[in-house]
């Protein structure tokens, strides 16, 4: 075949096909040389840069659904007469303002409260109310109202106060038992008294045990701030629901990003009970006990996680009647095994007066389980 045969047969395809490919790259860019199914599809979707960017995700609509029902909440309460001995000589008393009035000694506090009934009941701290003879609420579209108080409880620092308003929603109710450490939380409050706050942190640990603030209370901890005036404000999830309800932080000098808050549901369980009886009543059987080390455990060949040693008993009480004694170790209570000593307590304070609790004993190699009938816990 000739020179001028080839080039006839083989020129004008090969051109027109790298003329197409060049058409192809030109129209297609993102296309040509990706054989990724992944990255087709990623590229596929992503926004050009002339396109309007909306920026990060908002939290402004669950701030919107929960915020209505979040009040801040003004208190008073006098304070105790000062004990001065020096005002007891009449000499010395002349150089001290010994004719003012003690109602002019005042203790002012500020915090936050929640709405959780369409009947103008709040939810809040009781550190807040307790002793105040004025409480007043100012909602988050700015009306006021004096507020009266329903119930506290001291063994998990919570209380119930009521107003008269009309168009106070009752906040949405979450599900703590289903949050997660890193979920995104918003806390909604009223820090230093300056009105409704809102700022934002993710959960940091859940089932955190403080003897030191309540006796009956896993706290949620979390990293939003939570400054003095947000005592009683909500802690709510991304869609607007409440979870916890903001009562601490840590109070140690440098630390930051430290607070905590009692779960909804342990608070909504307490909020019944004043609501209806205007206290807690709680399950008691008169026990102290301590947690056995792992140590320990294995020197007795027990084969358990968790044991409590009964340290000491209420001769008064159904413990002691039904003749469980100090020394005894509670290896499990209600045919579950024990996870820690607060455990024990919400079980047996969660034992409506007059009911059956099954404790799991062991006592001198032998082990045995014994029926104690709760009595009502005496109040703090």
């Amino acid at each position: 075949m000739s020179l001028r045969s080839i080039f006839s047969t083989y020129f004008w395809p090969v051109l027109a096909g790298l003329l197409g490919a060049a058409l192809l790259a030109t129209l297609l860019p993102n296309q040509v040389g990706n054989d990724n199914p992944a990255q087709l599809s990623e590229s596929a979707t992503e926004p050009s840069m002339t396109e309007s960017f909306t920026g990060p995700v908002s939290y402004s609509g669950a701030v919107r659904r929960a915020a209505p029902s979040v009040v801040s909440i003004y208190t008073s309460a006098p304070l105790p007469p000062q004990d001065n001995p020096m005002l007891n000589d009449p000499f010395l008393r002349r150089f001290f303002n010994s004719n003012a009035s003690q109602d002019e000694q005042r203790d002012f506090r500020s915090g936050a409260g929640i709405a959780i009934s369409s009947s103008g009941h709040i939810l809040t701290n009781e550190h807040l109310v307790l002793n105040a003879d004025q409480i007043e609420v100012v909602t988050q579209d700015g009306r006021q109202a004096t507020a009266e108080l329903v119930g506290l409880d001291g063994e998990t620092d919570l209380a119930v106060i009521r107003v008269d308003l009309e168009n106070l929603p009752p906040i949405q109710i979450g599900d703590p038992d289903s949050v997660e450490v890193g979920d995104v939380v918003l806390a909604i409050g009223n820090p230093f008294g300056q009105g409704q706050t809102v700022t934002q942190g993710i959960v940091s640990a859940t089932g955190r045990n403080l003897l030191n603030l309540t006796q009956f209370v896993n706290f949620l901890q979390t990293d939003a701030a939570i400054n003095e005036g947000n005592s009683g404000g909500a802690l709510i999830d991304v869609y607007g629901s409440l979870i916890g309800i903001n009562t601490a932080s840590a109070n140690v000098s440098g630390a930051e990003g430290v607070s905590f808050a009692i779960p909804a549901d342990i608070a909504l369980s307490v909020v019944e009970d004043l609501i209806t009886k205007g206290r807690v009543v709680r399950g008691w059987i008169g026990i102290q006990a301590s947690e056995l080390t792992s140590e320990a455990l294995d020197s007795l060949d027990l084969t358990l996680n968790r044991a409590m040693l009964v340290t000491g008993i209420d001769n008064r009480g159904p413990a002691s009647a039904a003749g469980i004694l100090p020394g005894d170790i509670i290896t499990g209570i209600n045919d579950q095994p024990l996870v820690h000593w607060q455990q024990v307590q919400q079980v047996i304070s969660g034992t409506s007066p007059g009911e059956i609790l099954t404790l799991d004993i062991y006592r001198d190699s032998n082990r045995m389980s014994v029926r104690v009938r709760a009595g009502t816990r005496p109040e703090a």
